[in-house]
């Protein structure tokens, strides 16, 4: 953190590696329509104590290395309601992330029948429309090119 800029402008911020990571997760709620995100370290350290979701790994801009998402839901006593939700989009995840696009684009079109407004099944179902279900399988994970 410090002041930047020149003497007719400058600004006291903070900025290296963190800070851009935690910019490029509040980026990506707007993509996968949800409203918190963070990373495989911090969801290392609320593991058990707030119901998540894991999201996949994604290729966010500036950074070299996929980075695994987790949604945070809400409080863990939530958890059976989100339960069937959770399983179904694990395993819609899980194909995709083993490049069996055919069998995501199944699970997902399936949640999306029973949860409409599940924003990160409408968003590997544009996923997986823009990818196409043949062709190469690729990494399983999303690289994204804006911020």
């Amino acid at each position: 953190v410090g002041n930047f800029g020149s003497r007719e402008r400058f600004a006291y911020t903070a900025f290296g590696e963190s800070i851009n990571m935690a910019s490029r997760l509040e980026g990506l709620n707007k993509h996968l329509g949800t409203l918190t995100l963070m990373s495989a370290v911090t969801h290392s350290l609320v593991a058990g104590k707030f119901l998540t979701r894991h999201l996949g790994r994604f290729v966010l801009k500036g950074f070299e290395k996929a980075v695994e998402v987790h949604e945070l839901v809400g409080p863990i006593s939530d958890a059976p309601k989100f339960a069937e939700l959770h399983e179904s989009f694990a395993a819609g995840l899980a194909a995709f992330q083993s490049g069996d696009r055919e069998s995501a684009l199944l699970a997902f079109e399936t949640i999306a029948q029973r949860w409409p407004e599940d924003g990160p099944t409408q968003f590997y179902l544009r996923t997986l429309a823009e990818l196409g279900v043949g062709g190469d399988a690729g990494t399983g994970e999303v690289e994204l090119k804006e911020k």
